[in-house]
């Protein structure tokens, strides 16, 4: 009965590693080919550092995160621009670099057109990689391209690059942190502040009252409250 129970076990066990490498995204299995899948579009809008932000792709275009197998992808230069980092595509190794920070992050503040829809799309596996400073990552889930962009989840992203990620599901909005983010540094321009309603050299002139008999090139002569001096007389006209 024991010896016929160690069978089993190691039965099980054969088993379980045979399903663990069959399994999308496990260690040593890269996916590859074209896939139609379905994505949901949850109203989800990001936040970095408190700030809501329009996420672009590499052509400028808005790009609206969606939910895909319960994880929520963004195209990974979207992400990592704003977070202050270059990012360049190989296609013939068919690699991802993510660039050392440059420290100026380019990122798009507002609020971002919302989108609640699910949709059919259609993704292509090519086994790629993500670099890193120049090291391989170790992805959890395989990236795919889609549209001309390479997507991973947000938080894959984010944990990479040492940010801190949440959820605020009664707005759905996703939420990020990240210290080195100096927005002062942004190569979006901040509005300019209003302009004086007179420059310097377009203000109006003032005129002063010109008492009765009086010329209109002396101004009347004004006394600080509380002198004891006498007021100065001038010809034609005395103030007081």
């Amino acid at each position: 009965m024991l010896k016929m129970s160690f069978r089993q076990f190691v039965l099980s066990a054969a088993v379980a590693v045979l399903l663990f490498t069959l399994i999308p995204g496990a260690a040593g299995y890269a996916l590859s080919g074209t896939r139609e899948v379905s994505v949901n579009y949850q109203n989800l809008t990001i936040e970095l550092n408190g700030k809501a932000i329009i996420p672009k792709d590499a052509a400028g275009n808005a790009v609206y995160p969606f939910v895909y197998d319960g994880r929520t992808y963004l195209p990974v230069r979207a992400l990592v621009n704003a977070l202050g980092r270059d990012v360049s595509w190989d296609d013939v190794k068919k690699t991802v670099t993510i660039a050392a920070s440059s420290g100026v992050p380019k990122i798009t503040y507002g609020t971002p057109v919302r989108k609640n829809a699910t949709e059919s799309i259609k993704i292509e596996y090519a086994n790629i990689s993500v670099v890193l400073d120049g090291k391989k990552l170790s992805i959890i889930n395989e990236p795919f391209l889609y549209n001309g962009s390479v997507y991973l989840p947000v938080r894959e992203i984010a944990d990479s690059l040492n940010c801190t990620v949440s959820y605020a599901e009664a707005t759905n909005i996703i939420k990020i942190n990240f210290d080195d983010v100096d927005a002062s540094k942004s190569t979006v321009a901040a509005p300019k502040p209003a302009a004086a309603a007179f420059p310097l050299r377009e203000r109006p002139r003032l005129s002063w009252p010109r008492p009765p008999g009086r010329r209109a090139s002396t101004p009347p002569v004004i006394f600080q409250t509380g002198s004891r001096k006498s007021p100065r007389k001038r010809s034609g006209f005395q103030g007081n």
